[in-house]
Order: structure tokens, then C-alpha cells, then sequence
């Protein structure tokens, strides 16, 4: 019987581009502001860029094209990292975590800067439907995917067995190999707006199944289920 369901936070329950799109608006502003640069050519060279990168490299070359003073690259940077996302749910992942959450316990583990991931939690209003959140930098990086030790953490809390569990995440190269290794069933969501849409998993770390639609998850508790989600 499933009695947990463990998610990943970017390109499982949003799109991290909307984040990323939501930063560089933040940071066109702020640079229109103190530059005079008008915020559009600003946010349009960004989002013309790779746009899962964020670094100060990224930065630095639109400093560069831009002849913008390096003196607020330091700010630039606080800007994004710092900004209060405009970010939602999706109707469709909204009416699915609020269906499985009358069922079963939810829980989230996401890697990145706790700060930047827990902005994020709280813009979507996943604490409406979560019982546990693991932020794996809190506990060093030793608990960042692939290590089993978040998900170590999160049967604990949870108080469960793996195979009580299913973990829907999107990363081939990181997401899957520790849950196979301690028996929780994993499930990659696949869809094109994402950073890993494209990338194959390697021979071991693969899912045991594969989606293209979050709501296709339903069906894969019912398999695994004694009774019929309402």
C-alpha cells in the first residue's frame, strides 16, 4: 500500500523557467532604474540567453553588451537571488496535490540555496499541502541528489517503508538513483519546457516508469494502491 508521496520542487511541480523569467524581471527593473536602460532590452537580452543560467557570468557579459557599471553587479545579484517569486502552481498540479493530500502525506525535497527554495515553496503555497519539506542544503551538501540521505531522512519523518513510498522527480542524471537504491518507487515527469527534457537516463539510474502529464501520477498510485483515489 502507498501511504507517502515524495516530490521534487523545479520542472516536477513548476516550471523552473517561471522562476528564472521572474528573477530577470525583477533585475530588469532594477537595472532600468539606475541605469535609464529601458527595463524591456534588458529582460529580452536575458531571456535570449541560456536561460537556466543565472550565475555572475551571465550577468557579467549583459554588464559587458549593456556597458552597464560593474559597481552594481553585487546588487544585480541580490536582486535575483533575493526577489520574491511570481510564481503559481498550475491548475492541474494544484487540483492533483490537493486530491492526494486527503489520502496520503506529502513530502518535498529539493536541492538549491534554502532561501532561493524555500521563496519558491511559499510563492506556490506548497505548505497547503505538504507535511514535510526537506531543504537539503540546511544539512550540507552531503544531502544534495543523488545522495540517499534526504530520502533516508524523508521515510523517517514520515515513518514508513520505502516501498510505501513514490518519489515523481525530473532529473535523469540526479533524481533517481538513490530512491531505486533504497526501494521507493520512482517515476520521472518529462515535458518540454524543462532543463532535462532532453537528456537520457544513464544505465542504472533510470525510473521505473516514465510520465509526460503530472495528473498520469494518479494512475500510478492506483496500481500500486488497495483502493481508488476519489
Amino acid at each position: 500500500m502507498i501511504r507517502s508521496i515524495i516530490f521534487d520542487l523545479d520542472d516536477t511541480l513548476f516550471p523552473e523557467m517561471e522562476y528564472i523569467h521572474s528573477g530577470f524581471r525583477k533585475v530588469s527593473s532594477f537595472l532600468s532604474e539606475n541605469t535609464k536602460i529601458n527595463s524591456k532590452v534588458i529582460f529580452d537580452d536575458l531571456t535570449g540567453s541560456n536561460i537556466f543560467k543565472e550565475d555572475k557570468l551571465l550577468f557579467t557579459r549583459l554588464f559587458k553588451k549593456l556597458n552597464i557599471d560593474r559597481t552594481l553587479l553585487k546588487d544585480c545579484l541580490d536582486c535575483y537571488r533575493s526577489h520574491k517569486p511570481d510564481i503559481r502552481l498550475s491548475n492541474d498540479t494544484e487540483s492533483l496535490l490537493s486530491i492526494l493530500k486527503k489520502r496520503y502525506d506529502l513530502c518535498l525535497i529539493t536541492d538549491g540555496p534554502p532561501q532561493i527554495q524555500r521563496s519558491k515553496s511559499i510563492a506556490l503555497g506548497l505548505g497547503r499541502f505538504f507535511k514535510i519539506q526537506i531543504f537539503t542544503e540546511i544539512f550540507g551538501k552531503t544531502y544534495r541528489k543523488p545522495s540517499v540521505l534526504p530520502f533516508v531522512l524523508a521515510i523517517k519523518e514520515l515513518e514508513v517503508c520505502p516501498s510505501e513510498c513514490i518519489y515523481i522527480g525530473d532529473d535523469p542524471l540526479l533524481d533517481f538513483s538513490a530512491p531505486r537504491e533504497i526501494g521507493i518507487y520512482s517515476v520521472r515527469l518529462q515535458y518540454p519546457e524543462q532543463k532535462h527534457y532532453m537528456v537520457e537516463s544513464e544505465y542504472g539510474l533510470e525510473p521505473n516508469e516514465t510520465i509526460w502529464d503530472i495528473a498520469a501520477i494518479q494512475g500510478i498510485i492506483r496500481e500500486r494502491s488497495d483502493f481508488t483515489i476519489i
